[in-house]
């Protein structure tokens, strides 16, 4: 292969992210990067991989890069306005991201933009919000607004639950998450959800 093709060092850095391989997939994209920084699936793959390993400032910066590369690209809009740190300096820091996030996401909702697969799109959500103890149902409920706006598919209902049947005895849920098993949260509430 060509050393000097952008799209390979991209794609390469892609899928060594995809096996949690981040410091090995930052070192590919940077190559990318360097080869051509105006490629804004290459700015948008090491936007991806800073924000996975934590970065946030740097990736937000190369989320901004990847928008200006394409100004119609709505992932990497999404992914601007909801790349969050964990941990921020101050209360105010916080509610200046958080102001900035619901901003961009009513701008967005005026527009009329729209997503096919959010998961697969954007591949992200508000989670780090929630660290800031904050009270989070505005921001929450303007997300599930917002998504349920840009993919209206996302509100679908089956038929048979369009008319709730009479229950007896203990209410069963259902519980599906990639994520569920690994996580904390996962290994915390196993015990209930198994029941």
């Amino acid at each position: 292969a060509d050393p000097s093709f952008a799209d390979a060092w991209s794609n390469l850095g892609a899928a060594l992210q995809a096996l949690g391989k981040f410091v090995d997939s930052e070192q590919c994209l940077r190559r990318a990067f360097q080869l051509n920084p105006n490629h804004c699936k290459v700015l948008s793959n090491l936007a991806d991989v800073l924000r996975a390993q934590g970065k946030f400032a740097e990736a937000r910066e190369f989320y901004g890069k990847a928008i200006r590369a394409d100004r119609n690209n709505v992932a990497q809009k999404i992914k601007l306005a909801l790349a969050q740190e964990v941990i921020l300096e101050s209360r105010e820091q916080a509610m200046a991201h958080r102001a900035e996030a619901i901003k961009s996401l009513e701008s967005l909702m005026r527009e009329g933009v729209r997503l096919e697969d959010p998961q697969q799109e954007v591949g992200m959500t508000n989670f780090h919000f929630a660290y800031q103890g904050v009270n989070d149902l505005d921001l929450q409920s303007l997300t599930a607004k917002f998504y349920l706006n840009v993919c209206p598919k996302l509100g679908w209902v089956a038929p048979h639950c369009a008319q709730p049947q009479p229950r007896d005895g203990r209410l069963r849920i259902g519980v599906a998450s990639t994520n569920l098993f690994e996580h904390t949260i996962g290994k915390f509430y196993q015990g209930i959800i198994a029941k």
